[in-house]
């Protein structure tokens, strides 16, 4: 193993073990459901929390869930399926009509995102609670973090980001995000090391195009040759501003 290669799986392991322990996402006997899109950061997460398992001082469960947003995605469903017979987890489908229930209730000119995730987010607290889950684990990374911090402050005046862990439903599904500490260019190392082919982020219902959050992501990407920091900086803020520990890209 090379150095290079070295260096982001052991920040990816040392951020993630960080993740669970400081914001306490997990506990004895807890059963694991992983949203598994089919992109690079459900792979990750999926393959980063089976290792972690592996040294984990306490029991936990683990399996995998992929929701079908209609007929059209019986392909991407298949090569999941095969994915996961990789990881010998189990893995639970939930076919929906999410595309076309958002295609026929969108407002022309709005974006879709809002309402596929709002109901995405149903099918999975539907599928934990039909299978016994009592945790829901989510593949928002780092970058995510920042580019909804981002969003939030431009286009809605408010200071906030995604939780690294929260609490859904009226039964207490935890939702928990493990790689909020991890940095997308090595959670894109690990995915590309796993040789499983991924989604590669286009929005089945062409959502990616004009997205304000692809427009954060160019701002971000045309900063960053000119100060290579901000992204850490960014994430900083957010700690002292919000009073998240230690949120910080890995150095």
């Amino acid at each position: 193993m090379c150095s290079a290669n070295g260096a982001w799986r052991r920040r990816l392991t040392r951020q993630f073990a960080r993740a669970l322990v400081e914001h306490r996402l997990l506990a004895p006997h807890d059963r694991i459901l992983v949203a598994l899109s089919g992109g690079k950061d459900s792979w990750a997460l999926l393959d980063l929390l089976l290792r972690w398992s592996k040294s984990c001082p306490f029991p936990v469960h683990i399996a995998a869930v992929h929701i079908a947003l209609g007929p059209d995605a019986d392909k991407r469903t298949a090569q999941i399926a095969l994915g996961v017979q990789r990881f010998g987890v189990p893995l639970h489908i939930r076919r929906t009509q999410i595309a076309e229930t958002v295609r026929q209730k969108l407002t022309p000119g709005c974006s879709p995102c809002a309402l596929c995730s709002r109901l995405r987010r149903g099918a999975l607290l539907k599928t934990a609670r039909t299978e016994s889950h009592n945790v829901i684990a989510l593949g928002h990374h780092a970058d995510d973090m920042i580019e909804t911090f981002l969003l939030n402050l431009f286009f809605t005046g408010r200071l906030g980001t995604m939780p690294a862990a929260m609490t859904a439903g009226t039964d207490s599904i935890n939702i928990i995000r493990p790689m909020c500490y991890c940095a997308n260019t090595d959670i894109t190392s690990l995915a590309n090391s796993l040789n499983i082919p991924y989604d590669t982020g286009v929005c089945a219902l062409g959502a990616d195009a004009g997205s304000e959050r692809l427009n954060i992501r160019k701002l971000l990407a045309q900063i960053a040759p000119e100060n290579p920091h901000a992204r850490g900086n960014i994430l900083r803020a957010i700690h002292d501003l919000i009073g998240t520990k230690n949120f910080r890209l890995p150095s």
